[in-house]
């Protein structure tokens, strides 16, 4: 693996990610490898948004939260730490 060149927007973890490399898994990547590096770290920042938008009730986006994993709270922004707990309190 390459060395890091990214860190989630979320979690924080450095990762590598170019999609312009001639690396076609790279390539064939979704494009929120931009920002985050899983699909939880995306998942859970889509909620996270949704219900400040208010598109999501509290208990709607609480149940998906439940359905992330959030085993490395810890390790996100304080920010966002504040912000789930916020939710699923």
């Amino acid at each position: 693996m390459s060395k890091i060149n990214r860190h989630c927007a979320l979690c924080g973890a450095g990762y590598y990610f170019c999609p312009t490399c001639n690396d076609a898994n790279a390539q064939m990547k979704p494009s929120w490898y931009n920002l985050y590096d899983t699909e939880n770290c995306k998942n859970i920042f889509d909620i996270l948004v949704d219900n400040f938008l208010q598109k999501d009730t509290k208990e709607i986006s609480t149940e998906k939260l439940k359905a992330c994993d959030l085993t490395n709270i810890d390790t996100f922004d304080v920010d966002i730490q504040e912000q789930i707990r916020a939710i699923i309190s």
